[in-house]
């Protein structure tokens, strides 16, 4: 009986270590924030980028690039582009509905993944920390944004 009682306890230690063992590697494995020495292809971002709020989450905002999809009418949607040469252009909200395009430049931290946007007069305007970049989404965390 002892044997029987020794070798059903040995059969449920195992699976019981492997069941902890499953669930702390699905846990970690579901990380959010890529690590920091996951290279970003900055190629991708060069591109007009516009804000699909409706995909929107309580932390991260995402955008699609020009031509991704048509989005439903919108009074004001943001829309950034990224150029090669260092110089962007993002749209303003403005309270009458006459929306403008202001230019600036922008800047790539790639250690720390994140973009500053400056207007022209070298203020910072935006600071966004990129969490997933491919050629059909931009997903970011907003630190700073600036609607004029």
């Amino acid at each position: 009986m002892n044997r029987i009682k020794s070798l059903f306890m040995g059969y449920i230690n195992r699976h019981i270590i492997f069941a902890v063992f499953t669930i702390l590697l699905s846990t970690t494995a579901c990380n959010e924030e890529p690590t920091k020495s996951e290279a970003i292809e900055i190629g991708l971002l060069f591109n007009t980028w516009y804000d699909s709020y409706e995909e929107k989450t309580d932390s991260t905002d995402i955008f699609r690039p020009e031509g991704y999809k048509e989005f439903p009418p919108s009074r004001f949607r943001r829309r950034i582009t990224f150029n090669d040469d260092g110089a962007c252009s993002w749209l303003v909200l403005h309270p009458a509905d006459a929306h403008y395009l202001e230019t600036g430049t922008w800047k790539f931290n790639g250690a720390e993944r994140l973009i500053f946007v400056y207007n022209n007069k070298g203020e910072e305007v935006h600071v966004m920390k990129i969490l997933e970049l491919n050629r059909e989404l931009l997903r970011v965390l907003m630190i700073k944004y600036s609607y004029n």
